[in-house]
């Protein structure tokens, strides 16, 4: 195997890395940034009844949503570390081989 095919190899699996990290990390911070409790009911001023009930109200159907999206994000993301368990693993046997197949050549 020739040394730029390797070297490109490795930047393609490291921008893969990179981007598969990114995706989990932007939607883990939404769904943590869109939690009606954090974001809007700890915000209102205690003192105002009036305001805190209709907020109240407001907020117990707005985590009704909150909770759905949270589960599917759950269930798409049950394979998750299946899949990249299995992908490391899948990598880890090619190099081995590759690695093999390489010694096997050497006179």
């Amino acid at each position: 195997m020739d040394e730029s095919t390797l070297e490109t190899q490795l930047k393609e699996s490291f921008a893969e890395s990179q981007l598969v990290e990114k995706k989990i990390e932007t939607a883990l911070n939404f769904i943590m940034n869109m939690n009606p409790v954090e974001r809007i009911l700890k915000t209102i001023d205690p003192q105002d009844e009036a305001i805190r009930k209709i907020t109240l109200d407001r907020v117990q159907t707005m985590m009704n949503t909150y909770l759905e999206i949270y589960d599917i994000a759950l269930k798409e993301g049950r394979d998750l570390p299946k899949d990249l368990l299995g992908s490391a693993a899948d990598l880890t046997r090619k190099t081995r081989n590759k690695y093999k197949d390489e010694v096997s050549k050497t006179p």
